[in-house]
């Protein structure tokens, strides 16, 4: 259809799908790229977060083409929101041939179909306890959580009150800006040790850590972080 390939990525970066039709010649250097990357690196998305033109093209409500100044080949994009809200991006990369009129049509159409399946989900917090996230927001606003209600919703995270946590903060750098950096921080960090919580309270990332379902410390916890930031 596209012949070029396409993509899916959530609004933190990560990507749902890549589809390249390796039937058709696409440079080796694409075909390894796309074998073993699921997300963008920090490093890449820094580089798109401090270029004018990827923010101005990030608000676009329709197809729009971002050129080839950071990836070597243009994208062209469109920008999937759910009730006003960004949620998603389709991309076709220009490797195969040039676009055309048609091609903006038809990543329209696609892209309005994925919006219906993707319809009321947050994609950013798939793989989140939500209650959780809930109680953690409500103890940071000092409102009061029965202990009943933090009991009930770590056991269904299979955790437990006794259990040993650690709390790490990262504030953001230009506070009130769009969240989508640290949203895409989140990932990579949530990475690092699958026995965690996290949200974006007040610019700030908080990440909550449990000791004792993880088979790493408390200092190797950190140093794995330091390495990433």
């Amino acid at each position: 259809l596209f012949n070029n390939p396409i993509s899916l990525y959530e609004s933190n970066f990560k990507a749902v799908f890549i589809v390249v039709d390796t039937s058709i010649p696409v440079p080796e250097s694409y075909i390894d790229f796309v074998s073993t990357y699921d997300y963008l690196s920090i490093a890449d998305v820094n580089k798109l977060n401090s270029d004018p033109e990827y923010n101005e093209a990030a608000t676009k409500t329709e197809p729009a083409i971002y050129s080839d100044r950071i990836f070597g080949f243009r994208t062209l994009f469109y920008n999937i929101c759910s009730n006003g809200e960004f949620i998603a991006r389709l991309i076709i990369d220009e490797l195969i041939r040039p676009f055309t009129d048609r091609d903006c049509a038809l990543i329209k159409v696609l892209a309005d179909a994925i919006q219906i399946g993707l319809h009321q989900k947050d994609l950013n917090n798939l793989n989140q306890p939500r209650e959780l996230q809930t109680v953690l927001k409500r103890l940071l606003d000092h409102k009061l959580v029965p202990t009943e209600k933090i009991e009930s919703v770590l056991r269904e995270n299979k955790w437990v009150i006794s259990d040993r946590y650690f709390c790490i903060c990262i504030e953001q750098l230009h506070p009130g800006k769009s969240e989508d950096p640290m949203t895409a921080l989140a990932y990579h960090l949530s990475r690092i040790n699958i026995h965690n919580c996290h949200i974006i309270y007040q610019d700030n990332l908080i990440f909550l850590f449990n000791l004792s379902k993880s088979s790493a410390t408390q200092i190797e916890i950190l140093d794995l972080f330091c390495i990433q930031l």
